[in-house]
């Protein structure tokens, strides 16, 4: 190839990669006879092309100590040519390597022998043959900066710290050849779940805020510095599986304890944070015994098969799906619970008093290492609960003392366990017991009235001393053969009164007091009682009065319609002198009889019973009374007397001295003939406005209460009627004077008498003469003859 050019200086281009050129200068003459001068000092030159270079050079850390290259061959196009691969590798501040690669056919290769995770800078060229040989710009790609992998840790372990917490520990990578590393990252990946990375320097560490009872794989690995991080192979031990302890339960209780079980119960653990768990484990230990474990997936469980008595120590945990890992103790765990003893047997009371209580009962079954140690005995009433307790394992009755009569208490009987954590027993066989103490009795019983119906009772209330207490009382009363009871609910009732009885019938009457319901009982019999009483007989009836005169009642009855009498009493009271006087009939047949001797209008109050028994045992019926008057004797003496020239008799009489007299009556006939009564108090009476001239009978009664006497009479003639009164002259005014005669003359009209003034035969007219002053001075009397 030849080219030309006037300037000092040339660029041959177009020529072939790696090719080795002979290149001559010399100088060229004008034109024309072109001459060309000798070669140029200094040539011929011999020039090679630089080769071209490789493609897509690219490094990979394959391990510790080595990293693998890749490329592709240089364009070859246009005779390029090229001999061999050059590649320098230097360590970071270290000395720069060469490697050649002498087929050029290779288009990879491995670096060996390096430092674990040192960071290297590679470059790669072609080189030309010889002579002259050259190399090609950097490879595409390159130059390259790769990092071995560091060492990998050694002795990785890890272990379960807690619930949220795994600890890891391991040793360094080794670090001879220059091994280098950055920093440990550990990843870790929940079962199902999403890795998690942790970096740290140092060579143990603690994962934190992991999931309770959760199976996790573990991987630790050396990280080289930046840039081109590289992380070592997996540290030896690795990769851990390891699983975190799972929550424990919560609130472990015991909800119910019997003789041979326990039941318990608990809430499931924390379930947030993806925490889990398999089961439940439950150990329990007998006192002194060996531990015993029950695996349940509920959150209750009940343990059987228990000794009665004994102390047993319960522990709950969760459990890990692989029954590897198992939970920190329940919350309120472990529980130290003791069973139940056996309950004592046929509890019973034996015998009760107003302030007593025995008991009886046989001892607890003794079987499967049952044991108790004391008895306790609660009784309760309104007042309020005391216990009584007996160390005596053996003993199987006792009284309780000091109670309240005719109180209801509650008797309970349990064993109770030793100590601690005591246990009592379920209620004895046959309890709790209701026993009511007796009531206190009541006092002076007795009768206070009777009839023939009915008997009256009083008494004292029961003493209240110590709270006694009762209901009611209980009266029951017998006869014949027949009883009844009468109850009085009023406590504050000192009396009663038994109605209904059948007449003249002996009872027999019990009282007592009596408790409240339930369980009642009764006091012991009243004080005075029980007593013996007999009703009184029907009485008498229909009593009366069959006649009556002055001094003797006749009387008459009907017998009692029921009971039995042996006879009648009769007793009879003046009303005026107060006395009273008795009659007994001692035949029950006789229903008649006749009182005598009795006082003139004195009111008697008679009454009659019937009676049984005789001597002090006489029971008397009540009374059938009536009130009867004698009739009075009649007035003695009656005399009459006419006044004269007036139309007025006056009578006269005497009381009758024997008699009882309320007042008179005074009955007057004229001529039989029309009546009229004048009633009196005195033994007199003025008998006026009667008829002139008339004879008159008079008629006086005594009178006692509603009884008059018989008549006493007398008879008498009225006078002639006075006259009647003269009429003034009218005069019109006063005279002038004096009259002057001596002589008058008197007009008599007599139209004003009639044939009630009587047969008149004459009149008298008496004359009157007055002075100015009214007095008088003389009268005379002039006779006129009819």
């Amino acid at each position: 190839m030849m080219n030309e050019t006037t300037s000092t200086s040339f660029t041959l281009t177009g020529l072939s990669p790696g090719v080795l050129y002979t290149i001559r200068l010399v100088a060229v003459s004008h034109q024309p006879d072109e001459t060309v001068c000798a070669e140029a000092s200094g040539g011929p030159l011999t020039v090679r092309t630089m080769p071209n270079a490789p493609q897509n050079f690219s490094g990979e850390t394959q391990g510790t100590t080595t990293i693998g290259l890749s490329w592709m061959a240089p364009d070859s196009t246009n005779g390029a040519t090229f001999d061999k691969y050059e590649i320098t590798y230097t360590p970071f501040g270290g000395a720069r390597q060469t490697v050649e690669v002498d087929d050029p056919s290779d288009t990879s290769t491995s670096l060996t022998g390096l430092s674990p995770g040192v960071q290297y800078s590679i470059s790669l060229v072609t080189v030309s043959a010889d002579p002259n040989p050259t190399e090609s710009v950097e490879a595409s790609g390159g130059p390259l900066t790769v990092r071995t992998m560091p060492n990998a840790p050694q002795r990785f372990s890890g272990e379960t710290q807690g619930t949220t917490t795994i600890a890891l520990t391991w040793m360094a990578p080794d670090s001879t050849n220059n091994a280098t590393f950055d920093k440990y990252r550990i990843t870790y990946t929940p079962s199902g779940g999403n890795d998690e990375t942790k970096e740290v320097t140092a060579n143990t560490t603690t994962l934190t805020g992991l999931s309770p009872g959760v199976l996790y794989t573990i991987r630790l690995v050396a990280v080289s510095h930046q840039p081109d991080e590289t992380v070592s192979a997996e540290a030896s031990g690795g990769p851990l599986t390891v699983r975190t302890k799972p929550n424990a339960p919560r609130d472990f209780t015991r909800t119910a304890v019997s003789t041979t079980t326990i039941g318990l119960s608990w809430n499931a653990p924390d379930s947030t944070n993806g925490a889990a768990f398999a089961k439940y484990r439950i150990t329990y230990t007998p006192s002194g015994g060996t531990e015993q474990p029950k695996e349940v997936t509920t959150t209750s469980t009940t343990l059987t098969g228990l000794s009665p008595g004994v102390l047993y120590t319960v522990s709950l945990v969760a459990v890990s799906a692989d029954d590897n890992i198992i939970s920190a103790e329940a919350s309120g765990g472990p529980l130290t619970v003791r069973t139940k003893p056996n309950a004592p047997q046929e509890f019973a009371e034996t015998s009760t008093t107003t302030d007593s209580v025995s008991l009886n009962w046989t001892t607890p079954d003794s079987a499967n290492n049952a044991a108790f140690a004391k008895y306790r005995i609660t009784y309760s009433s309104d007042g309020g609960s005391q216990i009584k307790e007996l160390n005596d394992t053996g003993t199987t009755s006792t009284t309780l003392t000091g109670l309240s009569p005719g109180v209801q208490y509650t008797i309970s009987l349990v064993t109770v366990s030793d100590e601690p954590y005591v246990t009592v027993s379920a209620e004895a066989t046959g309890g709790p017991l209701t026993v009511r103490t007796k009531p206190n009795a009541p006092s002076g019983f007795t009768e206070t009235t009777v009839n023939t119906t009915a008997i009256s009772l009083s008494w004292t209330a029961p003493g209240s001393a110590n709270s006694a207490t009762f209901a009611k009382y209980r009266i029951t009363y017998s006869a014949n053969g027949n009883s009844q009871v009468k109850e009085i609910t009023d406590t504050a009732a000192t009396s009663t009164t038994l109605t209904g009885l059948s007449p003249g019938v002996l009872y027999t009457i019990s009282l007592v007091a009596v408790s409240a319901d339930p369980t009642v009982t009764v006091s012991q019999e009243a004080g005075g009682g029980p007593i013996s009483v007999r009703t009184k007989a029907d009485k008498p009836t229909d009593l009366e009065a069959t006649s009556v005169n002055t001094t003797a009642i006749a009387l008459n009855w009907m017998q009692p319609d029921s009971g039995t009498f042996h006879g009648y009493e009769l007793s009879y009271t003046s009303a005026d002198s107060g006395v009273t006087n008795n009659r007994t009939i001692d035949n029950e047949t006789v229903t008649e009889t006749t009182l005598t001797g009795l006082k003139p209008g004195d009111l008697y109050d008679i009454s009659v019973l019937a009676f049984s028994g005789s001597g002090n045992a006489i029971v008397r019926s009540e009374t059938d009374n009536l009130q009867v008057r004698t009739f009075p004797e009649k007035p003695v003496g009656l005399t009459c007397t006419k006044i004269e020239r007036q139309l007025q008799i006056n009578l006269d009489w005497n009381k009758p001295a024997a008699s009882i007299v309320d007042r008179y009556e005074v009955l007057v006939t004229e001529d039989g003939d029309g009546n009229r009564t004048i009633p009196r108090e005195e033994t007199t009476a003025e008998v006026d406005n009667l008829k002139a001239d008339t004879e008159y009978t008079f008629y006086v009664v005594t009178i006692t209460g509603t009884r008059r006497s018989a008549n006493s009479s007398a008879t008498c003639k009225t006078d002639l009627a006075p006259p009647p009164d003269v009429t003034k002259p009218n005069v019109t005014g006063p005279p002038t004077e004096p009259p002057k005669t001596s002589s008058f003359v008197v007009n008599l009209d007599t139209s004003a008498f009639d044939e009630s003034n009587g047969d008149i035969q004459v009149y008298n007219v008496l004359v009157q003469e007055y002075d100015e002053d009214e007095s008088s001075k003389f009268a005379f009397v002039a006779t006129i003859f009819s």
